[in-house]
C-alpha cells in the first residue's frame, strides 16, 4: 500500500482548525510551545479564539496553517505513518518540507516569517490580486491574459486546477481588462475574485528577497519525495529542494500534475484544516482511499489503516527468518 501526504495552503484557515486534537494531543501542544518560542504570535489564540479578519491576515495565516498542518503530521508519525511521498501547495509546500525532514520545524517558521511580511508589503505596493476563471482553455486564457496586459500591468496564470479552471494573478488595472476581454468571449466563462497566492513572475521581487535568507536555513535532502507543485515530478535532493522553494513563488502551481503524479499511490492523506483539495482529487479517482485528517476521529481512521500494513509486515519477516 503507497500512501501519499498532501497538505493545502491558504485559503483553509479558519478559527477554531485543530482544537479538538489540541486539546487531546501533547505532541500538538508541544509544537504550538515551539512556534510560539519562535515567532511573537500567540498561536492558541489565533487559531482558537481569534476572528476571521485576523486568521486571514496573510503574516498571520501563513504560519498558523503550517502549525497546524506540521502538528498533525507529527500526530500521525507518532502514530507509525511512513508516507511514501509528501507534497504540497498554496502554502502546504512549508509543511511538506517539514514532513520529509527536509528543513527544521524552527527554519520552516522562520522561512515563513520572511516570506509572509515580504509577500504582504509586496501586495499592497504593487496593487495585485487574483480571480478564478472558469469554463475556458488554458491555451485561450493565455491569450487574453497576453491581450489585457500591457507595459504597465499584466496578468498571468497563476494555478491550473482543472481542463477549464485556473487562477490569474496580475495587477488591479489587467484585471479588469481581462474580465472585459473575458466576457466578450462566451457566457459560461466565469471570472470570481479570490483571496490566494499570486504564484507568477510578478512574485520575482518577493522571490529574490525570501532568497537573502536561505544562508541562515539548512535544506536537507528529504527523507521521502518530494512532489513539485510546479512541475509534478518528485524531489529528493537539497539542491534540488532549494531550488524548487523559490521557483514555487514566481512558477503558476500545476495541480492538474499533482494530480496526475498521485495516480500510483493507493491512498491520500490530505493532512490540514480543511478539506481544500480532497473533494477535486476524489472525482478523479474515485476508487483511491482518500481520507481528510484534522480531527480525532480522522487519526483513528489512519490507526486502523495502517494496522493491516504493520501485521503484514511483520508476517513477512517472520517467514524470511
Amino acid at each position: 500500500m503507497k500512501i501519499a501526504v498532501l497538505f493545502p495552503g491558504y485559503g483553509s484557515q479558519f478559527v477554531g482548525m485543530g482544537k479538538e486534537l489540541y486539546d487531546e494531543s501533547r505532541v500538538m501542544q508541544e509544537l504550538f510551545e515551539e512556534a510560539a518560542a519562535c515567532l511573537p504570535i500567540n498561536f492558541v489564540k489565533l487559531c482558537f479564539a481569534s476572528s476571521d479578519t485576523d486568521i486571514k491576515k496573510i503574516t498571520q495565516a501563513y504560519p498558523a496553517l503550517f502549525l497546524v498542518s506540521a502538528s498533525i503530521f507529527a500526530i500521525l508519525k507518532q502514530e507509525g505513518l511512513v508516507p511514501d511521498v509528501v507534497t504540497g501547495c498554496f502554502g502546504g509546500e512549508y509543511a511538506a518540507f517539514y514532513a520529509a525532514n527536509a528543513m527544521s520545524f524552527p527554519d520552516a517558521l522562520y522561512l515563513l516569517n520572511k516570506f509572509s511580511t515580504l509577500y504582504q508589503d509586496f501586495i499592497q505596493a504593487e496593487q495585485v490580486g487574483a480571480v478564478r476563471v472558469t469554463g475556458i482553455s488554458a491555451r485561450k486564457l493565455t491569450a487574453v491574459c497576453q491581450e489585457a496586459s500591457d507595459t504597465a500591468s499584466r496578468v498571468s496564470l497563476a494555478s491550473y486546477d482543472g481542463p477549464q479552471d485556473f487562477l490569474v494573478t496580475g495587477h488591479h488595472a489587467a484585471l479588469d481588462r481581462l474580465q472585459e476581454h473575458v466576457e466578450d468571449l462566451e457566457a459560461k466563462i466565469k471570472v470570481t475574485a479570490v483571496e490566494l497566492g499570486l504564484h507568477s513572475t510578478l512574485m520575482e521581487p518577493v522571490a529574490q528577497g525570501l532568497s537573502m535568507y536561505f544562508e541562515k536555513v539548512d535544506f536537507k535532502d528529504a527523507q521521502y519525495p518530494l512532489i513539485s507543485c510546479v512541475t509534478g515530478k518528485t524531489l529528493q535532493t537539497a539542491d534540488e529542494l532549494r531550488k524548487f522553494f523559490l521557483s514555487s513563488i514566481t512558477e503558476p502551481v500545476r495541480w492538474d500534475k499533482i494530480v496526475n503524479a498521485l495516480e500510483t499511490y493507493d491512498v491520500i492523506l490530505e493532512v490540514g484544516p480543511a478539506s481544500a483539495l480532497s473533494a477535486s482529487l476524489r472525482e478523479q479517482y474515485p476508487e483511491k482511499n482518500i481520507i481528510m485528517v484534522n480531527k480525532p476521529a480522522d487519526i483513528q481512521v489512519v490507526k486502523q489503516l495502517l494496522v493491516p500494513t504493520n501485521v503484514s509486515g511483520e508476517q513477512e519477516h517472520q517467514q524470511a527468518e
